[in-house]
């Protein structure tokens, strides 16, 4: 995360106060630099759109927080999930958010973090995603082991893959963006899916 004149790095606390802890990694040893402190629980994700300073912060509390680098002040907050979120992706101006309601949802980051209409339902819990921007797909993975593949700029679904026994918890775009590899803690597992 670029902050104020330099590169700050954001770890996330998996405290019960869901507090964002920003380190200078410019100095040895690594300077606490700001705490940011308004989640109502662990925060589970964050991203970066290090060009405007912003950080992208979500978790337990439903929430998606947007915060200022060079600041460290909450700027905005945006509601529509209806369950602790589990992970975020911007693709430009666009911010994608994957929650435990079984949605992904889309935000306008250009109109203020105001909603767009993507209908992208699922039938478990969205616990991860990639966006490949050169193929316009999203991938999003799955409590119920599922890995969907959906068209970015149509939303289209363009397939549902079970692929494993349990929960997908992450995906990575190998062999040149070809394939995405998904694990889960269940079946223990690891499995490349050609994408359409």
């Amino acid at each position: 995360v670029q902050g104020d004149g330099g590169f700050f790095r954001a770890l996330v606390s998996r405290d019960l106060h869901g507090k964002i802890m920003v380190w200078d990694t410019r100095v040895k040893p690594p300077e606490l630099v700001a705490e940011l402190d308004d989640h109502a629980g662990p925060v589970r994700v964050l991203e970066a759109q290090e060009e405007k300073n912003l950080l992208f912060s979500a978790g337990e509390d439903w929430a998606i927080n947007v915060w200022r680098t060079d600041t460290f002040k909450l700027v905005r907050r945006l509601m529509g999930h209806g369950a602790p979120v589990r992970c975020l992706r911007r693709v430009g101006e666009l911010l994608l958010s994957g929650s435990m309601d079984c949605s992904l949802r889309g935000w306008n980051l250009l109109a203020g973090g105001q909603p767009v209409d993507l209908a992208l339902n699922h039938t478990g819990w969205v616990m991860n995603m990639h966006v490949d921007e050169a193929r316009e797909r999203i991938i999003t993975g799955c409590s119920d082991g599922g890995v969907y593949v959906w068209d970015l700029s149509s939303h289209a679904l363009l397939s549902e893959t079970p692929t494993h026994d349990g929960w997908v918890l992450a995906l990575a775009m190998v062999t040149g963006g070809r394939v995405v590899s998904s694990s889960s803690e269940l079946d223990l597992a690891i499995r490349p899916l050609e994408l359409c």
